[in-house]
């Protein structure tokens, strides 16, 4: 919310929380900014590529990315295995390097120029 206070336009992604999304917009759209919600599963690379079509399709750029996807881990810590533990953190860590990649063709010229 904090982007859209200071009038950024703002695409969001979820996987399973669609109602949350849709309050989520409202409040962005609400401060006169333009807002998207997509469906995404970060594990998978053609719903990424999903995301990226959308957000340049409706905004035509992206100058900003925070990625803060993980997969809910509801069992006690003690109980969680290094595998669940890891499978969990996965999508938080992806590759920043393919998300540059992707990012970069449809990023906003730098002012500096590069």
């Amino acid at each position: 919310m904090a982007l859209a206070r200071a009038g950024a336009d703002v695409a969001i992604t979820y996987r399973n929380s669609h109602t949350d999304a849709s309050q989520t917009l409202e409040q962005i759209r609400s401060l006169n900014c333009r807002a998207l919600a997509v469906e995404c599963d970060v594990r998978s690379e053609d719903s990424v590529r999903s995301v990226i079509h959308a957000v340049t399709a409706i905004f035509g750029r992206l100058d900003l990315l925070v990625n803060n996807a993980a997969v809910f881990e509801s069992s006690p810590l003690e109980q969680i295995s290094l595998e669940a533990w890891t499978k969990s953190s996965r999508p938080m860590h992806a590759d920043r390097s393919w998300l540059r990649e992707k990012r970069c063709p449809i990023c906003a010229p730098l002012k500096d120029g590069s």
